[in-house]
């Protein structure tokens, strides 16, 4: 009755009564199995049985149907599953997205009528659906669609989206690489960095899926890096999420033109990678015993000494030998 927790279990020896209980019809089948496959399970564990046209499938829900016509259904009254346990909703367009399904008309007109369950479902529970379908390889903007239409997302981050929208207001989601972090920051694209990770706390996301999600809102406010240096700078400033941050650059641009431009930049950045540009004080071809032992600088200076030696590099890769850069450590020295 909280829509959280059972009242009570109770068990029943009725499959008729238990399948009525299942959430989908595609997930309230059964198959009767044979003495002999029963007691080979018992003897030898788990035996798998694959179904066919001759096996005997109990189907009361129809489940059968709606697997070949690519429906998701929920069992007898969608009202009435999904106020035992709202989550359920979240899970009726992730299947949707994994199967490639689509809503049965009457369990998507429930979504909207039991809309505000979701408020009773732990944030953990949410969270986890919620990655699980951004993170899927397949499209998800018609079921992004499907929620926003029903009103689900204002229990998710508070946003209270299009109530008509379609699934070419999210199409650009499915133009990103299936990263959950990476969908959640063009989700998020409007809102600030401390309303971002006020919303990750409140999802209970992880510290680092905080991190990314922060990384790419800062990339995507960036200024276009017009320069290879500028390029090799944004990538120092955030390593491996760099590409998949300007493809974010590249989906919220404001014209087809703009966006040129951003794919350019992921193009580029790619070819960064390949010549092997150094992007980190890690990869200087001095180091940082060497710029003690050879300049004389130690603590506090021989950071400092490394950032500008980084920087120096950013601008002008073919500068990081060994040489080069001991001769600039030195003019650093001079100039403290």
């Amino acid at each position: 009755t909280d829509a959280r927790h059972p009242d009570g279990v109770r068990f029943t020896p009725s499959l008729a009564e238990d399948l009525a209980r299942r959430d989908f019809t595609v997930n309230a089948m059964a198959l009767r199995l044979p003495p002999a496959v029963l007691t080979r399970q018992a003897e030898d564990g788990f035996v798998p049985l694959l179904a066919n046209e001759q096996s005997d499938v109990v189907d009361l829900m129809g489940g059968r149907d709606d697997l070949a016509r690519g429906i998701i259904r929920c069992v007898g009254e969608a009202t009435t599953r999904f106020a035992e346990d709202a989550l359920r909703m979240l899970r009726a367009v992730r299947f949707c997205v994994k199967l490639g399904f689509a809503l049965d008309a009457k369990t998507e007109q429930a979504l909207l009528t039991c809309a505000d369950g979701l408020a009773k479902v732990s944030a953990e529970r949410i969270t986890a659906e919620l990655t699980q379908l951004l993170s899927d390889g397949r499209s998800c903007a018609a079921a992004l669609a499907v929620m926003a239409r029903a009103g689900l997302w204002r229990h998710i981050d508070g946003q209270e989206r299009n109530g008509a929208a379609t699934e070419a207001d999210f199409a650009a989601i499915d133009r990103l690489p299936p990263r959950a972090t990476l969908r959640l920051a063009w989700l998020w694209r409007d809102r600030t960095d401390d309303e971002a990770a006020s919303l990750c706390r409140c999802l209970r996301l992880s510290r680092m899926q905080e991190r990314e999600i922060r990384a790419y809102l800062a990339l995507s406010r960036a200024d276009y890096p017009e320069t290879d240096g500028a390029l090799r700078r944004l990538m120092s400033t955030f390593g491996t999420l760099t590409e998949d941050g300007l493809r974010l650059c590249e989906q919220i641009a404001g014209s087809p033109a703009l966006q040129a431009r951003w794919a350019d930049a992921v193009e580029r950045s790619a070819a960064v990678r390949v010549r092997g540009d150094c992007l980190s004080v890690s990869e200087l071809a001095l180091c940082a015993k060497d710029i003690q032992t050879k300049v004389g600088l130690g603590g506090r200076a021989l950071g400092a000494c490394q950032a500008y030696l980084l920087s120096h590099v950013l601008e002008h890769p073919k500068d990081n030998t060994e040489e080069q850069l001991l001769a600039l450590a030195q003019a650093f020295r001079g100039g403290e």
